[in-house]
């Protein structure tokens, strides 16, 4: 705050403070309300679409290893890149799932959902013996593991692109607040036990979040609506 104001910190000019959603995080931010009382401390928007992300990947692990293996066979492999684009030109190279990067997981998944068929005749090309191909070429045998893949990109296709426009500069707080709204509706009508349990843990991570009802509030003053700001 120093470096805004050398001169004297104008503490009531403080009114957001924004982090993840890590303990110690969490911890500074209640800290930091003290010091600045007109400030609110909200965890990042973003950073809660990316754990109800997570609770999706945790909940497919066979499809979460095609994508971990997907990675191992083609990263820093132009050979099988090759065999790839000759065998199957009119598709994109497989994607790279980063970890730091939110929601390349079920961006990945949408991926070979939409492309397993093609990546499946690629691989069978492959006559080297490496662990991680023979690990695809089992995985692509299962039956189950196409269905999971539709299962995931009809349900939750949506959370990636809701993640890209929480994080542009400039977005309006009415806008964001709907976006993560509408990310909610979603969820509400996406179909199987799964669903359910995601639901689940995405009520969990924004009533974590005592900024999310207050951002709630001061958005329903801009709009002149009176807006329920119960998010389970």
């Amino acid at each position: 705050m120093h470096i805004l104001w050398p001169n004297n910190v104008n503490h009531e000019d403080i009114l957001l403070f924004v982090s993840d959603a890590a303990p110690y995080m969490k911890k500074a931010g209640r800290c930091i309300q003290t010091l600045y009382p007109k400030a609110l401390y909200v965890t990042c928007l973003a950073y809660a679409l990316h754990n109800v992300c997570e609770e999706v990947r945790a909940h497919f692990p066979k499809v979460d290893r095609l994508i971990t293996e997907m990675k191992k066979t083609f990263l820093k492999c132009p050979k099988r890149i090759a065999i790839l684009n000759k065998k199957c030109p009119d598709i994109p190279n497989p994607p790279k799932r980063i970890t730091t990067r939110w929601g390349t997981w079920i961006t990945a998944v949408e991926y070979y959902c939409t492309y397993l068929n093609e990546i499946k005749s690629a691989v069978e090309e492959f006559n080297e013996n490496a662990q991680c191909v023979n690990v695809v070429k089992e995985l692509i045998k299962d039956q189950s593991l196409h269905s999971n893949l539709v299962y995931i990109t009809t349900n939750f296709r949506f959370l990636p692109h809701a993640i890209t426009q929480l994080e542009k500069r400039g977005e309006t707080l009415a806008k964001s607040i709907g976006i993560v709204l509408e990310a909610k509706q979603k969820l509400e009508e996406a179909n199987g036990e799964v669903a359910k349990l995601i639901l689940e843990k995405c009520n969990c991570v924004f009533s974590k979040n005592n900024g999310w009802a207050e951002l709630q509030k001061v958005n329903s003053i801009h709009n002149g609506t009176a807006l329920n700001v119960n998010v389970e």
